[in-house]
């Protein structure tokens, strides 16, 4: 259970490898919350935690409106830049939709799938190739 969060049954994701100690989240009401910072049309990051968990257990924020994620992803000056030149990443339009969806275990795979031609080979490839 996440400190603050405790009735919320919602999964922690595992967010990346850096500081695991740390409880970030994104959400679709930046309207409520104090603080939040826009990253894309109507999904936010962060904001007053207090005010979140408050928000939740009163009932005015349903708990699938917000994704909590466990650590954060980062990388050192120009090693993102090098991983897209080298072909390492897929890139695709992210929408609200997307990610606040009750199906957002298969996210991945549809967004992949979004882009279309070869791309849907690989959305529907098998988690563990090995195991199929």
């Amino acid at each position: 259970a996440i400190a603050g969060f405790e009735e919320i049954e919602e999964p922690l994701h595992m967010g990346g490898p850096v500081q695991v100690d740390t409880v970030h989240f994104i959400h679709s009401r930046g309207d409520s919350i104090d603080g939040a910072i826009e990253i894309f049309d109507g999904v936010f990051w962060g904001g007053d935690k207090d005010q979140l968990s408050y928000l939740i257990n009163t009932g005015v924020i349903n708990p699938n409106e917000i994704r909590f994620f466990l650590g954060y992803s980062g990388w050192g000056a120009g090693q993102l830049e090098q991983e897209f030149e080298e072909g390492s990443w897929y890139t695709a339009d992210a929408t609200r939709d997307m990610i606040f969806t009750d199906a957002y275990e298969r996210m991945w795979s549809r967004s992949v799938r979004s882009k279309g031609g070869e791309y849907r080979i690989v959305a529907n490839s098998p988690e563990l190739p090995g195991l199929n």
